[in-house]
C-alpha cells in the first residue's frame, strides 16, 4: 500500500476520477511500470510495454525526482571491475552513495567519487602487497560500510579476491577458513580493538597483515579539490567469467563455516537479479542498506552491487572514521 499511496499521491488535485482509479488497479498489482506511464500519459499501454526514458517530457523527469543514468550492460562484456569505471565515465555525476549526519546533512558520494577511490586504493594495494593477482586477500575487519565497499571493490580492482569474513567468528573458525582456500594475507585496521583480539589468536608465521587504506586516504583527495590530480590504476588482467571475484562463507551453523568462491559469472547473476526483481523501477530512487553486515550476501548485494547494477544509490550510516563534513580523520582525535 505505501506503493500504492506514494505513486497515487503524485496525481494532481484536479485528475479525474477514472486515471486515479487505473493507476490505483496497476499499482496494487505490482505492475509499476505500467501505472508510471499511465501517471503522465492518462492511459494504460499496452501489456508488457515498457516505460521509454525519452518518451518523459524534462517537466515529467523532474515530478519523478529522476536524473538521466546510464545503464551498464550485464551481459558479460564487462566484469565487477569494470563496472566501477564505466560509472566513473558514465555515471560521474550521479550518486552512488549518501548518508545523513543529521536530519538536514546529508552527504552524497559520486559514481566519480567512488571510482576515483577505487583507484587509489587499487594502487595503495600494488604498492603494499605486490603482483599477486588473482590470490585471496582475507578482510577482517569492523569498519564503516563506505570503507569496506571501496576496500573490497578496490581489491578486485588490484587483481585480488577479497575474501569478506565476520569479525564475530572464532579463531578456530578463521583459522580453519584460511586454510582451506589457503589464503595467508589478511587486511585489518589495527586501531580496532575488537578486531584485534580475533587477530592476535590467529597469529601464525604463515600469515602476513596488512593495513586498510583509510577513507582519508581514499576520498580525502576529492574533499580537498584534487580530483584533477587522479592517476588511474593501470592494469593488463584479463578477467573471464571462471575468475574468482571474491569470497564470501557460510554461516557455520551446522559446524564450522565453509569459504564459498564467487566467480564473475555467478556476480553477474547476482547483479542480473537485482535488475529484473523489481528494483529497477523507476519509482524505486533509493535502497536503504545501511543495517547490512558488507561480508553477507545480502549486504554484498545491497551495499556493493545495488548501485553498479541499477546505477543509483544506496543509503549507508555516515562514516564514523572520516567526516566528509569537515575532512577530519576521527581516529587521529583519541
Amino acid at each position: 500500500m505505501s506503493q500504492t499511496y506514494l505513486l497515487c499521491n503524485r496525481l494532481e488535485p484536479q485528475e479525474d476520477g477514472k486515471k486515479t482509479r487505473m493507476l490505483r488497479h496497476l499499482v496494487e498489482n505490482a505492475d509499476y511500470r505500467r501505472a508510471i506511464t499511465t501517471l503522465f500519459f492518462g492511459r494504460i499501454p499496452p501489456s508488457g510495454g515498457a516505460l521509454n526514458a525519452s518518451m518523459l517530457s524534462l517537466e515529467c523527469a523532474n515530478k519523478l525526482s529522476l536524473q538521466w543514468r546510464y545503464s551498464p550492460s550485464l551481459t558479460g562484456e564487462i566484469h565487477l571491475p569494470g563496472f566501477v569505471d564505466f560509472h566513473l565515465q558514465r555515471n560521474g555525476d550521479q550518486p552512488a552513495y549518501t548518508f545523513a549526519y543529521g536530519v538536514n546533512e546529508v552527504v552524497t558520494i559520486t559514481f566519480a567519487q567512488l571510482g576515483r577511490a577505487v583507484h587509489r586504493g587499487a594502487i595503495y594495494f600494488k604498492k603494499s602487497l605486490g603482483s599477486r593477482e588473482g590470490e585471496t586477500l582475507a578482510l577482517i575487519a569492523s569498519v564503516d560500510s563506505l570503507l569496506y565497499v571501496t576496500v573490497v571493490l578496490a581489491a578486485v580492482k588490484a587483481g585480488y579476491a577479497p575474501f569478506m569474513i565476520s569479525p564475530r567468528n572464532s579463531p578456530a573458525a578463521v583459522t580453519s577458513m584460511l586454510t582451506k582456500i589457503g589464503c595467508t594475507h589478511i587486511l585489518r585496521q589495527s586501531n580496532s580493538a575488537l578486531d584485534q583480539i580475533l587477530l592476535d589468536s590467529i597469529q601464525s608465521k604463515t600469515l602476513t597483515f596488512h593495513e586498510l587504506p583509510t577513507l582519508e586516504r581514499l576520498y580525502g583527495p576529492d574533499r580537498l579539490g584534487l580530483a584533477h590530480d587522479f592517476v588511474p590504476f593501470s592494469s593488463h588482467v584479463e578477467r573471464s567469467p571462471d575468475h574468482i571475484g571474491f569470497v564470501i562463507h557460510s554461516s557455520g551453523s551446522t559446524g564450522f563455516p565453509k569459504p564459498v568462491p564467487q566467480k564473475f559469472l555467478t556476480i553477474l547473476h547476482w547483479m542480473s537479479f537485482l535488475d529484473v526483481s523489481g528494483l529497477k523501477d523507476p519509482a524505486i530512487n533509493l535502497c536503504g542498506a545501511m543495517g547490512l553486515p558488507g561480508f553477507h550476501a545480502f549486504g554484498v548485494n545491497f551495499q556493493l552491487l545495488y548501485p553498479l547494477a541499477l546505477s543509483k544509490p544506496t543509503s549507508l550510516f555516515p562514516p564514523t572514521s572520516y567526516d566528509f563534513r569537515t575532512g577530519e580523520d576521527m581516529f587521529s582525535v583519541f
